[in-house]
């Protein structure tokens, strides 16, 4: 909870008074400098565990297979659904043109010449 709060807090003194372009500067190489503080405690406390160290394999394969099934999963659904919902507009019929087949891309391409 006390993480959130601290996000929040962060967000809203941002919003009221953004940085200046030094201290973005700044403000992203303490973040880069947590975020190699925050890998090297984790990896610590990994290499301290003697039940992960025993079962890395199994852990290493199972975060494999996740991630690979995510992968699959989210081309699968992207490919689906630009199927249903891009609207193809090279070929079309307009309303006022009393339903004739136009042809919008050489349409526009002789507009723009």
């Amino acid at each position: 909870m006390e993480i959130l709060i601290a996000l929040v807090i962060g967000m809203t003194l941002g919003y009221i008074r953004p940085l200046k372009e030094k201290q973005l500067k700044i403000n992203g190489k303490l973040q880069q400098l947590g975020v190699v503080f925050l890998l090297f405690f984790m990896g610590a406390s990994i290499g301290s565990n003697d039940e992960i160290i025993k079962n890395i394999g199994s852990i290493g394969l199972i975060a494999f297979i996740f991630s690979a099934l995510s992968v699959v999963g989210s081309i699968v659904l992207v490919y689906f659904l630009s199927e249903k919902l891009i609207i193809k507009k090279h070929k079309g019929t307009n309303a006022s043109n009393n339903g004739k087949v136009i042809d919008e891309c050489t349409t526009s391409y002789e507009e723009n010449i």
